[in-house]
């Protein structure tokens, strides 16, 4: 009897030490630190600055550099972080700028998607020609098709009339934005490597 009892609760002891781990880990998972928050005033700072400088190339075509913000978010912190630079930095904007007319929620959650995908895509990996590519196929089709569905929301244009309109300019951009997004993460991978900016 004895040795029943001693083993049910070693066996008792055993389970509530493994559950006390899991909390632990679960816990750990989700808590954000000092750096973390540091990083994200940072990059929301970024996307605050690219937001006001675009480089023009025609009058139809220019490059903006906020989705190259995103994506290093999307790098360095994951998609959740890229998610919430994406909404704030989308919000703070039209805030400072005081263009509250032409605020469109599905752009934000458009912006949002894109963070999120930069980050499934780019978070703690390496950065290769095929996950550039992707990311690029990624800012080309959430510019093409979502963005443009919000745009001929907010200007009352027919979508497919402003689609076919925004179709060659996104097709020129797709190439432009791959080129760019690759050479600056490669860039920025070799001078900041992943671990030394978290840890």
């Amino acid at each position: 009897m004895s040795k029943n009892i001693n083993e049910s609760n070693s066996k008792s002891r055993q389970q509530t030490e493994s559950m006390i781990k899991k909390e632990k880990k679960s816990r750990s998972k989700f808590k954000i630190s000092t750096r973390q928050i540091t990083m994200c005033g940072i990059f929301i700072s970024l996307y605050l600055i690219t937001y006001y400088f675009n480089l023009p190339i025609t009058q139809m075509i220019q490059i903006r550099f906020g989705f190259l913000v995103l994506a290093i978010a999307g790098f360095v912190g994951g998609p959740v972080m890229a998610m919430t630079i994406a909404i704030v930095g989308d919000i703070l904007s039209v805030m400072i700028t005081g263009q509250w007319g032409s605020f469109l929620p599905g752009l934000t959650l458009s912006y949002a998607f894109m963070g999120m995908c930069f980050g499934l895509i780019f978070h703690k990996s390496q950065i290769t020609v095929f996950r550039v590519i992707c990311a690029g196929l990624v800012e080309f089709l959430v510019s093409l098709f979502l963005n443009t569905f919000w745009l001929s929301f907010l200007y009352k244009t027919p979508y497919f009339v402003m689609l076919m309109a925004r179709l060659p300019k996104n097709c020129i951009m797709l190439v432009i934005n791959t080129v760019i997004m690759y050479m600056f993460l490669k860039a920025f991978s070799k001078v900041f490597k992943y671990k030394e900016i978290l840890n």
